[in-house]
């Protein structure tokens, strides 16, 4: 699919174009006051109209105790013409705001016709990778020392609660580039420059050493337990500090409000005879902690990522299917918390990569 990873940075928005008037304006004003029915081919399958319209009326029922109403006029359409009609008007309305939304007639199990809903996170072609030798480094100046406190809170919830894969973990995906990497240079060592040797060997060790050393910081408990006193002990010496304390913060504030969410929860289970064929990005491969974002080691490894990505046709991304009706009324599901833990891990690692 020729997904190309980049290092987790903050999104951009596109400025959309403001139109301006001209005299053909009021000439294009009665032919948009038509209302076109949406184009419809009929299948080998279409379902009994009182048994569909009976299964919407009550999809409807369920949205309208959400303040959702159809505002198209589609009691006199034809069937199924008023169906798709419903459908369109409610995906324009429930999808404004959302990137990837779709609303779609369907079938349950007992074979009744209701409305369902898939929404996606779209994480784009981010690599959300946390480097941890920019706060090692932080760790021995001691003017930013409050800061490299808060920090290691934010990477203890990140590791414990979240559940953001660990590199030094072996059951994390990205352990094995790692232990490949080093394979490799090992193996082959004698093609390299000694200088390169040298280089390349002390990138692999550092990641190691320090790897293991902030492991070790995080796995103890005492470090999210902390977070909120070290928030209000806090005292910002500098612009960098207030922007670690700021950060903080908003991590913080988001763990309160989501006291359980991990990064996972809402990665959907693979159907394994559906993608047997077809290789997967998983969601380990571009959410974790890493050595670092740059250096001979770090390209390595996403030049690797990048070869298999180029091959997969699928990707992993959180998503929730809503279904409307009364037995699901109690199973709503959001994406709120992704919508605001993913922006956060970029600004965090925008924040750690300022670190010298």
């Amino acid at each position: 699919m020729g997904r190309k990873p980049r290092q987790a940075t903050g999104r951009c928005t596109v400025k959309e174009r403001q139109e301006t008037g001209s005299a053909t304006g009021l000439a294009a004003n009665g032919f948009l006051k038509q209302q076109f029915l949406p184009l419809y081919q009929c299948g080998k399958y279409l379902p009994e109209q009182d048994k569909a319209e009976q299964g919407l009326k009550q999809s409807l029922s369920i949205l309208s105790e959400k303040g959702i109403e159809v505002i198209v006029d589609y009691k006199n359409k034809n069937y199924p013409y008023n169906m798709l009609l419903v459908q369109a008007d409610l995906q324009q309305q429930m999808g404004a705001d959302k990137d990837c939304y779709e609303l779609s007639i369907a079938r349950d199990d007992a074979d009744n016709i209701i409305l369902s809903a898939r929404e996606v996170y779209d994480t784009g072609t981010t690599l959300y990778f946390i480097p941890v030798l920019p706060l090692c480094r932080l760790m021995k100046q001691k003017k930013h020392r409050q800061a490299a406190d808060l920090l290691l809170s934010v990477f203890a919830y990140l590791y414990h609660v979240v559940g953001v894969p660990y590199y030094r973990d072996n059951y994390s995906a990205l352990n094995y580039y790692y232990e490949m990497t080093e394979e490799w240079l090992r193996d082959d060592i004698d093609s390299y420059e000694p200088d390169d040797q040298n280089r390349q060997l002390s990138e692999l060790n550092k990641a190691s050493h320090y790897g293991d050393l902030v492991h070790r910081k995080i796995y103890n408990s005492i470090h999210l337990n902390h977070m909120s006193k070290r928030l209000n002990d806090f005292t910002a010496k500098c612009a960098f500090d207030l922007n670690c304390f700021q950060l903080a913060q908003s991590f913080h504030q988001m763990a309160q409000q989501f006291p359980n969410a991990g990064v996972f929860d809402n990665i959907p289970e693979l159907d394994e005879d559906a993608t047997s064929d077809d290789q997967v990005i998983r969601a380990q491969q571009y959410v974790s902690f890493v050595a670092d974002t740059h250096g001979w080691l770090y390209e390595n490894i996403t030049d690797m990522l990048n070869n298999e990505f180029n091959e997969c046709s699928y990707m992993e991304q959180p998503t929730i299917i809503e279904v409307f009706t009364e037995e699901a009324k109690s199973d709503s599901k959001t994406l709120d918390f992704e919508k605001q833990l993913f922006p956060l891990i970029a600004d965090l690692c925008s924040l750690l990569n300022e670190i010298q």
